[in-house]
Formats: structure tokens, sequence, C-alpha cells
């Protein structure tokens, strides 16, 4: 679409068009590309003085203004069309920034709500919680025999096989694995013990 070519007259009744009609819009079509021709730099420049570079960038909403213009169509009550071409612009302007104000309030949520969560996760009391559990665990496999210790160990800590492991102290595979399968049931108990004595402490 010619942004500056004359809109369609206005048909009358009979389904002809209005001389007066057509003369007019094509007037208000020569005189927005007068404008256009004139202005549009200028409009530009002082955008990017008042506002800076964007966004929205000058250019668009210089652009946006003319179409803006040009959709309003004939209108009588347009006297000075500059001014209303430089109102137009800064009202493009502002509707954008109170949108990019709404963007990135509802960023700014989203990251706070994100980082509640985050510390929600590590609240005091789960942090605590945390190293009692590792302090039991340590301290069961501190109680555990040397070969089961080591081999519980090595499966589950270093990655070896239940035969790597016990290759490692010389025993059979089948002894690793009952050695992996008591110190397992061993810190599984611990765990327990300490989590039934925290809620008998929490209901007293």
């Amino acid at each position: 679409m010619n942004l500056f070519s004359s809109p369609e007259p206005h048909a009358d009744s009979d389904g002809s068009a209005s001389a007066d009609d057509a003369a007019s819009t094509s007037g208000y079509a020569s005189r927005l590309k007068r404008l256009y021709d004139r202005y549009y730099d200028s409009l530009v420049t002082h955008l990017r003085s008042k506002y800076g570079a964007g966004p929205p960038d000058p250019d668009d909403v210089a652009q946006q203004t003319f179409e803006k213009l040009y959709e309003r169509g004939l209108v009588k009550d347009i006297d000075n069309l500059e001014a209303f071409a430089w109102t137009t612009a800064n009202n493009i302007i502002r509707s954008e920034h109170r949108a990019q104000r709404v963007r990135t309030r509802h960023a700014e949520e989203e990251a706070q709500d994100a980082d509640t969560g985050l510390f929600d996760e590590f609240d005091p009391e789960r942090v605590l919680m945390a190293r009692q559990e590792l302090d039991i665990v340590a301290r069961t496999l501190r109680e555990m025999p040397e070969r089961r210790r080591e081999i519980f160990i090595a499966c589950r800590i270093n990655g070896l096989t239940p035969e790597q492991a016990g290759r490692k102290v010389g025993v059979s595979r089948s002894s690793a694995v009952r050695h992996i399968a008591v110190a397992t049931t061993m810190l599984v108990e611990a765990l327990a013990k300490n989590r039934q004595m925290g809620d008998d402490a929490a209901c007293n």
C-alpha cells in the first residue's frame, strides 16, 4: 500500500462517488505527503533528542506516526498537521514506555519469585537438617568394620563395581555385594531413627 495514495472516495447511496469527497481526500493525502517529505527527518531528530535512540527506535515511531495519520483519514479538525504529528509520536513513545515498564516489572516479579523459591529450598532449618544427616552418615560409616566401609565407599562414592571393590580388599564379588547391602541398611536405619527423634521432639 502506498502510504500517501488517496483513500477511496465515499460512495453515495446510488453507488456514485462524491466529487467533493474525492477532492477532499486527495487534498488530505497531498498535505500528508508534503508533511512527510518536509517533516519526517526533523521528527526523527526531535524524538532522538528528547527520548534517545530507543527503544522504541525513533525511525520506527516516525513511520508509525504517519501511518496513524493516514489511517485516521480526512479530518477537518486538524489545522496543524505538524503539531498533530508531534503529539501522535509522543503518545506512541509514551505508550511503548508504559508497556516496557510493565514488562520489566513482570520480569522482576518472576525473578523475585524464583529467588524466593531458591531461598525456601535453602532455609536455615533445612540446612541444619542436611548437616545433621551428613554427620549421621559419617558416624555410621566410622562405626562399620573397615572392610565394609571401604567396599561401600568404593562402590557408592568412587563408582567401582562390587567385583572391583571386592578385588581391591581381597574378597569375592558376592561378599562385596553383601557388605554393600548391610552398609546401606545401616545408613537407612540411622537416618530414619534421627528423623523419628526429630518428629518426636517437634510434637513435644
